[in-house]
């Protein structure tokens, strides 16, 4: 919960700002809601992980936490501009009619971003997962800090490459009839 309010915290006075310049966005108010409530859910496998290895919170616990709340909002944010990039790209192109057409604008949007946050995900897990094992001076505090690192990466690229792009899919989807994809415009055709 206290990254969802940092979150809406910091993105609140971009909406003001747009909203006095007298460009409301409904759609980004909703989706800083969408981010701020699913950034939450990476804390559940941080303290599943801390309570199986026994460990109590403390500072470095706290580190831990902050700073793959961190690493979980920008894989989220980042898989939400690439799906709403890919819907304006298809919307300009007006080949955005049915389900279908839907189904291809989060294949190419979560398909761009597929390889680089699971090469982020792995790359901080297989970091993480020796320091975890590890003994000697210094393992104790440093364990505590790679714990809820590895339960919230594991999780965030779960949300992230799974549950952000379903939710998508329902929230652009209201509207749409199911069908095929709407095939690509040839140059001649003017409608």
């Amino acid at each position: 919960a206290p990254m969802a309010i940092e979150l809406c915290v910091s993105r609140c006075p971009v909406y003001v700002l747009e909203l006095k310049a007298g460009m409301p966005d409904v759609e980004a108010l909703s989706q800083l809601l969408l981010d701020a409530g699913l950034g939450c859910f990476h804390v559940g496998p941080c303290l599943w992980l801390l309570w199986w290895l026994d460990f109590k919170l403390s500072v470095a616990v706290w580190v831990g936490m902050i700073a793959v709340a961190g690493l979980a909002v920008e894989l989220g944010l980042l898989m939400m501009v690439y799906l709403d990039i890919a819907w304006r790209d298809r919307e300009l192109e007006r080949r955005l009619n049915t389900g279908g057409d839907l189904a291809e604008v989060i294949q190419s949007g979560a398909g761009q971003r597929i390889r680089p946050m699971l090469m982020t995900g792995l790359a901080l897990f297989m970091g993480l997962v020796p320091i975890l094992l590890s003994s000697g001076t210094g393992a104790d505090v440093m364990q505590r800090i790679a714990a809820p690192m590895v339960g919230g990466v594991i999780s965030a690229l779960l949300m992230v490459l799974v549950v952000y792009p379903a939710i998508f899919m329902f929230w652009r989807g209201r509207g749409l009839p199911g069908g095929a994809p709407t095939p690509p415009r040839e140059n001649g055709d003017d409608e």
